[in-house]
């Protein structure tokens, strides 16, 4: 299970940074046969081991509101790890239309083998009579006005959460820091609700028959699928609020690494613009406009490629724009290498397969103990092995 590959990272960064007035609560050992299934001494300790602490800080401070006990009962979030089920909106299909063909135009998501599989689980009621629809409603035009409501479970072929493997930076009772891995959402999303960073801690901490040791999990910013790096998500309301109101006021200070096209002549720079959000079909992108949101973002050059037209570059992104990054360094002539969407070229001779931007780091004011923090997250195998091909060392000071 996912909690045992990680045990080991999480009890030596744990060990580190929690208070030393509870370290003692921590058991030495990692694992130990309980009626006959494998379980994690140190999950079910670190589970009590928040609890414990919220309680003994919701009772001591004078300052803190009953904010800090309610997280532990809060139902407010569901479990992100269990199979999803919704009810979609009445859907009304017409007179000689094909019902395959009118949910595209509703819900583009539910691809026609999504949609077999449900009529054949009886997911799909005919409102009028509510029995479930055949499978004839598929294939043949509709012969009058039909109204349905279909129901939407955990979709085929999905990521199972707890076979997502986490690299864990850093692990207290309020925050959880994380070196996400590219091809993984940070959070649920319309065509994926299970392959995502959310749904992986939720299957670590969540735990609704205990209201005492059910950790919620939340998320106060995202990285792109694509994007790689630092990912800080709050275990509690209140680390989730101060986290969010220091996004939110621009107070957090990230940093990226990034293999774009060209050789970059200049050491430093600035990049200034509007972004106006433009969709094309089914792709967003954004384009630099005078009456687009403001953006800024400082950078530096880490290495020039001897052999190769690729520079690696530092980005201090100032503002938080959707695409930034990848608009910013296209606007420059120096886009990502293989991110077709903002100017570079898709094929860069197996160098690397996705876009290589990475979060090397992340800079905020911790929420519980006020004090500046900083997480650091190493580069990841395809952004070294490409780096190693075109020879520039992977420097991030």
């Amino acid at each position: 299970m996912l909690q045992q590959r990680v045990v080991g990272k999480l009890m030596r960064v744990s060990l580190l940074r929690l208070p030393s007035s509870l370290l003692g609560s921590i058991p030495v050992g990692t694992s130990q046969i309980v009626e006959g299934k494998e379980k994690s001494c140190f999950g079910e300790s670190w589970r009590s081991l928040c609890c414990t602490s919220r309680i003994m800080r919701a009772k001591s401070s004078k300052s803190m509101d009953s904010s800090v006990v309610t997280v532990l009962k809060d139902k407010e979030y569901r479990d992100l790890s269990k199979p999803y089920e919704r009810v979609l909106e009445k859907i009304k299909l017409r007179r000689d239309q094909l019902l395959r063909d009118e949910i595209q135009i509703v819900h583009p998501w539910l691809k026609p083998p999504i949609l077999k599989d449900l009529i054949s689980l009886g997911r799909v009621i005919d409102l009028a009579t509510s029995t479930p629809v055949s499978m004839d409603i598929f294939h043949e035009p509709s012969e009058k006005d039909v109204w349905l409501k279909i129901i939407c479970t955990k979709r085929p072929n999905q990521t199972d959460p707890q076979d997502i493997e986490l690299d864990f930076l850093f692990v207290d009772e309020d925050i959880v820091c994380i070196n996400k891995q590219p091809g993984v959402y940070t959070q649920p999303t319309g065509s994926d609700q299970t392959n995502c960073v959310m749904a992986a801690l939720h299957f670590m901490y969540r735990d609704e028959k205990d209201e005492c040791n059910d950790i919620v999990p939340r998320n106060v910013h995202r990285l792109d699928v694509g994007t790689s790096g630092t990912l800080v998500v709050a275990l509690n309301k209140v680390a989730s609020r101060r986290l969010g109101q220091q996004f939110e006021g621009k107070q957090v200070q990230k940093i990226y690494v990034a293999i774009v096209e060209g050789i970059v002549k200049e050491d430093t720079g600035t990049i200034t613009c509007g972004l106006k959000t433009k969709t094309e079909g089914k792709l967003v992108r954004q384009i630099v406009s005078d009456d687009g949101k403001w953006s800024e973002s400082k950078w530096r050059v880490i290495g020039r490629s001897k052999t190769h037209p690729f520079s690696l570059v530092e980005v201090k992104p100032l503002t938080g724009r959707t695409h930034q990054i990848r608009a910013h360094l296209g606007k420059i002539g120096h886009p990502l290498l293989v991110d077709a969407l903002y100017g570079a070229r898709e094929d860069v001779d197996g160098i690397i397969k996705r876009i290589p931007l990475h979060c090397s780091s992340m800079s905020f004011v911790h929420p519980a103990t006020g004090k500046p923090f900083t997480v650091h997250a190493p580069l990841l195998g395809d952004m070294l092995e490409a780096l190693e091909k075109i020879g520039i060392p992977p420097v991030l000071a």
